[in-house]
């Protein structure tokens, strides 16, 4: 079963892999499950899959 998160104002990848990992730095999991290559640019309202640590 796949996890998601709706990105909230002020969100960053660090601070929702930190959120959901307990680590800031897998934030990069993130972003290659949601093929996000600017992850400056993730935008209030977007749902993001959030992958398990053992994919």
């Amino acid at each position: 079963m796949i996890r998601t998160v709706i990105v909230k104002k002020g969100d960053t990848l660090e601070s929702i892999a930190a959120e959901v990992y307990g680590d800031s730095k897998k934030w990069r999991r993130i972003a290659k499950a949601n093929n996000i290559r600017n992850p400056r640019k993730i935008k209030p309202g977007v749902e993001l899959a959030i992958p398990s640590l053992e994919e």
